[in-house]
């Protein structure tokens, strides 16, 4: 029998897509499942598929609580409810797993459910922009989470080092790095011919206080014939900037290709702070499915990428990575059979099959 798998996601299902959609979308090719995700106004009229790849319908359904949530008195409205609601939905759909991606929703989980516990651990929670209080209080909600859980997994080897500092789980703590979605694109779909204008970089994926965009205005104060296209939900930047730095917003994944097309580059500028240097950016595995060249800040975690990345560690590198790529016309360091055979070994449908492996054998 197909065992019952409830998800509950901290982001909304429409937000920028990354590793909680697309373990979802393949953990429901094993196992019933319902997402529960914490619905955002900010999405309310971004379209949505709750289709996996494979036509496979998954039950999602958000959930809601309310704002300012840092406060002690509406964080304890919020918990009351909120294990009311969960109460409903565990007995609504009699899950045998329960998998959670941040601590704080642990707390509206009542502890007298007996269910098999999976904590799928994001980022590193020290890094968030919490105020101390709330920080402290999510710190001991995941330390309650990490002895309870019957399996962790973490994105990084230096994620996986930081939870096993704050709570010893290396036992049950397995590192399961993000991926692609599996669909190989052709270079057809994704090459362009340039004849025109300056070179585009492109960046896609959420722009936050990590962003470096002093480097990039840098870079076209050095190099007049480039320029940055910026795709992804923008979060409390300065936008006065350089006019050849363009901003698009969040754009529905099926619609991306028709702005990559016309990219020559894709570019990962962030600033080293505790929450990048413990990451494994989705979006790599992405750029390389986009068969373009490929620009980033160096960190140890990111170093497996060298094949296919050209690094740089502060402005003068960045620099000379670009003056190499201009007079090459922006032509990639790696081949096609090594970006086809990177991509085949780097499915999500490969990482979840490793779970499901690990969840099968906790029973």
């Amino acid at each position: 029998m197909t065992k019952n798998l409830l998800y509950i996601m901290h982001l909304d299902w429409k937000y920028f897509k990354q590793r909680p959609q697309f373990m979802a979308e393949e953990l429901s090719n094993f196992y019933n499942i319902t997402v529960i995700h914490f619905y955002s106004k900010r999405y309310l009229f971004r379209n949505s598929d709750n289709k996996t790849p494979n036509e496979k319908e998954i039950n999602i359904k958000p959930a809601f609580r309310l704002p300012l949530y840092e406060n002690d008195m509406i964080y304890k409205i919020n918990k009351v409810y909120l294990r009311l609601y969960f109460k409903f939905i565990i007995k609504k759909y009699k899950p045998d797993i329960l998998w959670i991606t941040f601590p704080q929703l642990y707390d509206y989980i009542s502890p007298t459910n007996n269910l098999k516990i999976i904590y799928d651990c994001m980022d590193n929670i020290t890094s968030e922009s919490f105020d101390e209080k709330f920080l402290k209080k999510i710190l001991d909600l995941e330390i309650k989470l990490l002895k309870k859980a019957d399996l962790v997994f973490v994105p990084s080897k230096s994620l996986a080092n930081k939870i096993n500092e704050r709570e010893k789980c290396q036992d049950k703590l397995f590192v399961i790095n993000n991926a692609f979605d599996g669909k190989i694109m052709d270079d057809n779909d994704v090459n362009c011919d340039n004849k025109r204008r300056n070179y585009i970089i492109g960046y896609i994926g959420t722009i936050t206080s990590y962003f470096d965009f002093d480097l990039l205005e840098n870079s076209l104060e050095r190099f007049d014939n480039i320029e940055y296209h910026i795709i992804g939900p923008l979060d409390e930047v300065n936008l006065d900037l350089n006019k050849k730095i363009k901003f698009y917003g969040p754009i529905e994944h099926g619609k991306l290709l028709d702005y990559i097309h016309n990219f020559d580059a894709m570019i990962m500028p962030f600033k080293l702070y505790d929450s990048v240097i413990v990451a494994d950016p989705v979006k790599f595995y992405e750029y390389i499915n986009y068969n373009k060249p490929i620009i980033s800040i160096f960190y140890n975690e990111i170093k497996r990428y060298e094949p296919f990345v050209s690094f740089y560690s502060n402005k003068e590198e960045f620099f000379e990575v670009l003056e190499v790529l201009i007079n090459k016309k922006f032509a990639k360091k790696y081949s096609d059979n090594e970006r086809i055979q990177f991509l085949k070994d780097n499915t999500w449908n490969n990482r979840v099959k490793k779970i499901v492996n690990l969840l099968e054998s906790i029973d």
